[in-house]
């Protein structure tokens, strides 16, 4: 049973090899235990133990991506990478490109991780800034800002 669906990888490291070992002997008694808890499934086709070791791989996974998530400073295409695995395990996409202004608490600000020069005054003058424009998504420095409430219509 434990080599029909395996996590295991062709390894010289016998502490690697030993850990796969673990996870497939923990996921076959897990489906066991899951099996017995609830008859019914809705994984009720053939190929259900792939399906599981799959969902249970999704819910370990989590977490730890969320928390990579967060992290300020890391490289933008990982960041996408993130979001669209978080888009495809979770119902709803986290809102992580705007947060509230803490100095005004009706306020929302865009801000890049990393520092580039303003759109409007590219051909001025060489400006670096962090803020982009929520409608838009283009970089403005503080001259080409208006500050307005979110909860002022115009």
């Amino acid at each position: 049973m434990a080599h029909a669906f395996t996590v295991k990888c062709k390894s010289k490291r016998w502490p690697l090899a030993m850990f796969y070992n673990i996870i497939d002997l923990s996921t076959i008694a897990a489906k066991v235990i899951w099996q017995a808890k609830l008859p019914t499934n809705e994984l009720s086709h053939g190929d259900n133990r792939q399906l599981f070791i799959i969902a249970v791989a999704r819910e370990l996974i989590l977490p730890h991506v969320q928390r990579r998530a967060s992290i300020p400073t890391l490289n933008l295409p990982i960041k996408r990478n993130i979001d669209t695995v978080l888009t495809s395990l979770l119902p709803t996409p986290p809102r992580r490109a705007s947060a509230s202004n803490p100095q005004n608490p009706g306020m929302m600000v865009l801000h890049s991780p990393r520092s580039t020069r303003d759109v409007p005054s590219v051909l001025r003058k060489d400006r670096k800034t962090k803020i982009c424009c929520p409608k838009c998504n283009r970089f403005i420095c503080k001259d080409h800002t208006v500050i307005m409430s979110t909860n002022c219509s115009i």
